[in-house]
């Protein structure tokens, strides 16, 4: 398979985490997040007790062996780490310490994804409209790097940020629940990318750690990539607050709208992310379903290319049952990823991401499935059981684990 650079072998990675995978979230005597109100509400499907993934991840291993899998990108809970402000809860930061021990065992290397837009109940549902957002950042990524820097390998300040403001701010399936709001969608989004450049700034105290932003993709990816290369150019002294630019949403979107068309490549629906740190602007890919598209991202000059692969492989109903759909197309669409990877020059594809490890709760909803892993929820929140399988019933990792093994290129594991 395809190589970041000459001699070093393209990576395989998959995203691991989140409150409906680590559980521990909202319920009694648990730390609070903004997604608090509405589950206690009835709003939204409560995130349950998840699968023990901090107590007893050893399930997870096996099936990382299998795929060969260099690197995890797991997600953490900043509401366990800081669930009050200015609190730092060490048990949790040596609970994830541990977590990210046992995974160095079966990966090369973890990167830690601080935040997917949820935050503590404390930050408020508004809170990333808040000027002071960057500086409530702050204090969480630097206390993550003094206790876990040695064990990981990169950092993920933002995982999607304009889906999430626009579930957030336009469709109303995400805290805080408002539709059409365009303009404070587009300020929210700016503030996130304002974290992201403090976190940068945090992050280049520890050299090796790379750093980085999972973007969106498609139209939303795009105004990532024109905001981000507009946030803060400048370093950031003083107060945090001092450097960073603000401009209109209308600005925003017109800088959108003016973008070179050589900055909006194609996808089959997926991300596509450079390499190592933003050393620029964020590269992201419109969601079309072409799988040439992949082809010529891979073949375009310029810097190597990190693709994720990611499929919905089943809906289930509010009692956790799958629902009848189509046949699983992951194994289809991924094999024929890995034959555009393997007629790319070499060194074009830095990075694969395999895509979810294990099924995971999101925006409310645990319906749909995208799990290499699937997670029986039938039971609600007295316990959820692992599968072997995905949701729909497919041992996928055994039929990407035989993708892998006959591709032309060897892993880097």
């Amino acid at each position: 398979m395809g190589s970041s650079a000459a001699g070093s072998p393209m990576r395989r990675a998959v995203l691991l985490g989140g409150p409906g995978v680590e559980g521990g979230i909202n319920g009694p005597g648990e730390a609070a997040s903004t997604w608090q109100q509405a589950e206690a509400l009835g709003r939204v499907t409560p995130s349950g007790l998840g699968i023990d993934l901090l107590d007893d991840p050893a399930a997870l291993l096996d099936p990382l062996g299998k795929l060969g899998v260099d690197e995890v990108f797991l997600r953490i809970a900043w509401p366990k780490i800081e669930p009050k402000e200015g609190a730092i809860d060490d048990e949790a930061l040596r609970r994830y310490g541990a977590l990210v021990a046992e995974l160095r065992g079966a990966a090369r290397s973890v990167h830690l994804v601080l935040s997917d837009g949820t935050a503590p109940a404390w930050f408020g549902v508004e809170g990333w409209l808040m000027p002071s957002a960057p500086d409530r950042f702050a204090p969480y990524v630097s206390a993550v790097l003094e206790r876990l820097a040695d064990g990981i390998d990169g950092v993920v300040s933002l995982e999607e940020p304009a889906d999430w403001v626009m579930a957030g701010w336009l469709s109303g399936s995400a805290p805080p629940f408002r539709r059409f709001a365009l303009p404070d969608a587009i300020a929210a989004l700016d503030t996130m990318l304002a974290c992201h450049r403090v976190a940068e700034g945090i992050v280049a105290g520890w050299p090796r750690i790379e750093h980085t932003l999972l973007s969106s993709s498609g139209i939303p990816g795009d105004v990532e990539s024109r905001l981000l290369g507009r946030v803060t150019r400048r370093r950031l002294p003083g107060p945090l607050l001092g450097a960073i630019d603000r401009w209109s949403p209308g600005r925003a979107l017109r800088d959108r709208d003016e973008a070179d068309a050589s900055q909006r490549l194609l996808a089959v629906g997926r991300g596509v992310v450079p390499p190592g740190m933003l050393a620029g602007e964020l590269w992201s890919l419109a969601g079309h379903d072409e799988t040439g598209s992949i082809a010529a991202a891979l073949s375009a000059e310029g810097q190597a290319l990190s693709i994720s692969h990611r499929h919905v492989v089943a809906r289930l109903n509010e009692r956790g049952r799958r629902l009848p759909g189509r046949p699983p197309q992951r194994v289809i669409e991924l094999g024929q990823i890995l034959a555009e990877i393997d007629q790319a020059p070499e060194g074009r594809c830095h990075r694969l991401f395999l895509g979810e490890l294990v099924d995971r709760w999101r925006y409310g909803t645990t319906s749909s499935c995208e799990g290499l892993l699937g997670v029986d929820r039938s039971r609600g929140r007295r316990g959820f059981r692992l599968l072997s399988t995905d949701q729909s019933g497919a041992n996928s990792i055994a039929e990407i684990a035989e993708l892998l093994r006959i591709s032309t290129r060897p892993s880097a594991s």
